[in-house]
């Protein structure tokens, strides 16, 4: 089981902080879109219906939202974020990444200062006809749609490495 704890925090200290965070939270979603166990779930769960769809209401709906404990960065591999059934934004958009990746989809991360001057919200983007595309899974909510990201982040960064 891997579960990375990083003292740091992703979005609560300096935005080199994040960097890094950024970096292991893409070295988990390429490990784990390479994953067998993550490769046949994902192809179960897109074998009908529009795939990029189907994952982000699986990510959405069945992985639910929990904090970190206060104080610290925990990042959990795509198998283990399925098995637990629960994440923040950085675990869901890990578990989404992986996933859009084995059905062939690059994306990258986003972070966001959301009501903050630090960053403290991450999503995806992916790329498709030409253009990337918000893909926020974090909430359960009806707002959040593909193509939604928070109107009132105070800044936002790409992160340009793409899974």
């Amino acid at each position: 089981m891997e579960i990375k704890r990083i003292s740091h925090g992703i979005i609560t200290n300096s935005d080199k902080d994040v960097g890094t965070t950024l970096r292991e939270m893409l070295r988990l979603a390429i490990n784990g879109a390479n994953d067998p166990r993550v490769i046949s779930f994902t192809e179960r769960l897109t074998n009908t219906g529009d795939p990029v769809s189907r994952i982000f209401e699986f990510v959405k709906t069945k992985i639910k939202y929990e904090r970190d404990p206060k104080g610290t960065e925990q990042l959990s591999s795509p198998w283990v974020t399925i098995q637990k059934g629960y994440e923040d934004c950085d675990g869901k958009v890990v578990l989404a990444m992986a996933m859009l990746k084995v059905i062939g989809i690059e994306s990258r991360f986003m972070v966001q200062a959301v009501k903050n001057d630090r960053f403290n919200h991450v999503l995806l983007q992916f790329y498709e006809d030409e253009q990337w595309i918000n893909f926020d899974p974090t909430y359960n909510k009806n707002i959040h749609v593909i193509g939604w990201r928070y109107p009132e982040a105070d800044r936002e960064q790409i992160f340009s490495k793409v899974a």
